[in-house]
């Protein structure tokens, strides 16, 4: 068991309602009845009982409660007080950052500028994919995520945000593709070609907008799926396949890859890279920054 489970634990107890213990620690519904579940399933009994639209405590779940309340609450004393004790020294801030080479330099050289405003600020830096951020930020285990507008937990979307850099869509393919002889290509030209497109493992949002821009033409190809960017590349510089996606999202190592300009459906919203705060202290990280990258701009 773990500390965050034991608080969520504590909080719900107090509150009888996962939608309002949700509220209050600032997390979505889901990452709650996450942990919870994670804590009966490893103690081996339930915690609580519906009753109604309200939750109550089982006869475990009353014990624990009284002997975990008083607990949780002198840890967090004594937390908080360690860490008015360190307000002279360093903040930690926990950063989930989108795995991805080039999007990487992009935001590297603003997280420098905000640490060197901010020397007293130590990040500790995570790179992952898409989904894996998405998790992160559900379970309250990042403080500022730099991922995709399209790709951010449904707990965040009306957080402090700024925008990166706007993304354009493109066919990609290898320049060595039969295909790629053509000066401009459309979806239409794919429905013979096997298309890659990341599982949702790696991306939760990429097979769901791609095959959406097949329906609307009124076909779905042949698919196949990666698990990793890395392993959809290297099959892509080889010829195998083509995929629709972010050119920014990929190395392009040895400048292999061709990438037709490609418009968003009629429906769709252009996607974007973008920071934003997951607690209140990547809220506040994210004011700072968009606050001196707005000072640069004048």
């Amino acid at each position: 068991m773990t500390f965050l489970q034991i608080k969520y634990f504590v909080e719900t107890a107090k509150e009888n309602s996962y939608t309002r213990t949700a509220k209050n620690l600032f997390v979505s519904q889901q990452a709650v009845n996450k942990q919870i579940k994670a804590l009966e399933q490893e103690l081996g009994f339930k915690l609580f009982e519906s009753e109604g639209k309200k939750l109550r405590l089982t006869e475990g779940g009353r014990k624990l409660f009284a002997l975990w309340e008083p607990m949780l609450r002198q840890t967090e004393d004594v937390i908080r007080e360690t860490r008015k004790n360190q307000d002279q020294k360093e903040t930690i801030l926990r950063i989930g950052l989108l795995e991805y080479e080039k999007i990487k330099e992009m935001v590297l050289p603003w997280l420098i500028e905000f640490g060197e405003e901010y020397p007293r600020v130590r990040m500790e830096i995570t790179a992952a994919s898409p989904a894996k951020l998405r998790t992160m930020a559900e379970d309250s285990e990042t403080d500022l995520l730099c991922t995709l507008s399209s790709e951010l937990p449904r707990s965040c979307k009306n957080h402090e945000m700024v925008t990166v850099k706007p993304l354009e869509l493109s066919i990609i393919l290898a320049q060595s593709h039969p295909l790629a002889k053509k000066d401009i290509l459309n979806i239409e030209d794919l429905k013979d070609e096997t298309i890659f497109i990341f599982s949702n493992s790696h991306s939760e949002d990429a097979q769901k907008q791609i095959l959406s821009h097949f329906r609307e033409k009124g076909f779905i190809p042949e698919v196949k799926f990666f698990r990793s960017q890395e392993s959809m590349e290297v099959e892509l510089m080889m010829g195998k396949g083509i995929t629709t996606g972010f050119g920014d999202a990929f190395k392009n190592a040895g400048g292999r890859l061709k990438f037709y300009p490609m418009p968003y459906r009629k429906k769709g919203v252009p996607a974007r890279v973008v920071l934003t705060g997951v607690t209140s202290l990547g809220r506040a990280a994210v004011r700072k920054i968009q606050k001196s990258q707005q000072k640069g701009c004048e």
